[in-house]
């Protein structure tokens, strides 16, 4: 992730990306538009975490971070909403009408956050322990900032998953009238 506007002009990258809970959600609305080829989901997360290994870069509300290492976060009380804007295709191969994503766009609001990284500023605790104190207090700042790297980088995962299946079903299947 690039970000270089608002309170927060970060480098970073995660590797190694496991992230546990987050198949339990609630569907909470769903709203099919066939006119407008609009999918439209409002999903709820009562709560997951993450591990992954980061590398980390730049300055969040003018104060400087820097280090590499583990990143343990926890998230709870997350509501997204998802627009998944497609169009209708032909298979040659069936002769069936398909769906195909054009795009996927997606916002969210996080309740609760905690995010630790270890070895921030080459291992140096005093600096570590003061940044990451920094970063309990003011995720929900941080968040709204790095919000829309975070929404792109879900919605291209989104979009990518979301292609296989409707590529392997016809509408008919998905949505029988």
């Amino acid at each position: 992730m690039h970000r270089s506007g608002g309170t927060v002009a970060i480098t970073s990258s995660n590797e190694n990306v496991v992230i546990k809970g987050a198949t339990n959600f609630v569907l909470k609305k769903i709203n099919v538009n066939l006119k407008k080829d609009q999918i439209q989901l409002e999903i709820f997360f009562p709560e997951f975490s993450m591990t992954s290994d980061y590398k980390i870069n730049g300055k969040i509300l003018m104060i400087a971070i820097k280090g590499e290492g583990q990143l343990t976060g926890n998230f709870s009380e997350i509501t997204a909403d998802v627009m998944i804007q497609g169009e209708r295709y032909q298979n040659s191969i069936d002769n069936n009408t398909y769906f195909r994503v054009r795009d996927v766009l997606i916002d969210f609001d996080v309740g609760n956050a905690s995010i630790h990284l270890d070895n921030l500023f080459n291992g140096d605790q005093a600096l570590s322990s003061g940044m990451n104190l920094f970063l309990k207090d003011n995720w929900k700042t941080i968040t709204e900032d790095i919000k829309p790297g975070i929404a792109d980088t879900i919605a291209d995962l989104l979009k990518k998953y979301s292609e296989k299946i409707f590529s392997k079903y016809s509408l008919d299947v998905l949505l029988p009238a």
